[in-house]
């Protein structure tokens, strides 16, 4: 006799979860350093606003930089850069404050011999004449064969053209 096996109904038996799918929620803390910009980012980011011609800004986000990274990397560029800011945009005055502070908070800095040729170009423009020329003599003297020598030996026959 044979025996012949009915096919059964057969419940598909639920698969065991094996792993959790979990979608991260990022919450930014402002306290945390881990997520802001680097020193970087942020002298690109003021230096942009300055290459773009958005002096305001400039001035603003140099001044906020300095203060974040007093001493960073980038502190000497960034105190030449705001000091550039304050001179294009015709503040003379405190672009002289602050080429100075290139000068003497960072006086082996690639910057020096730009901030003090910068010097003389804003003695010029609030017509100290005297001290402008000053200035530019110097640099003429202590960068003989830099082309900053060269921009000062011509802005100094512009004073001297204009009988100054």
């Amino acid at each position: 006799s044979k025996v012949i096996v009915a096919p059964v109904a057969v419940k598909p038996i639920k698969p065991e979860v094996t792993h959790v799918v979990v979608t991260p929620t990022v919450v930014r803390n402002t306290q945390s350093t881990e997520f802001k910009p680097s020193e970087r980012e942020d002298y690109m980011e003021s230096f942009n606003f300055l290459k773009h011609g958005r002096y305001k800004k400039s001035l603003k986000a140099f001044t906020l930089f300095l203060k974040k990274y007093p001493s960073g990397r980038y502190a000497d560029n960034a105190q030449y850069w705001l000091a550039e800011s304050n001179y294009v945009s015709r503040f003379f005055n405190t672009a002289i404050l602050e080429f100075n502070k290139v000068i003497t908070l960072y006086p082996s800095s690639p910057k020096v011999a730009d901030a003090r040729l910068k010097l003389g170009y804003c003695y010029y423009e609030i017509k100290k004449w005297d001290q402008a020329k000053s200035n530019l003599k110097s640099i003429i003297v202590d960068y003989p064969s830099a082309s900053i020598s060269h921009l000062a030996k011509r802005r100094l026959k512009r004073v001297e053209r204009e009988g100054h």
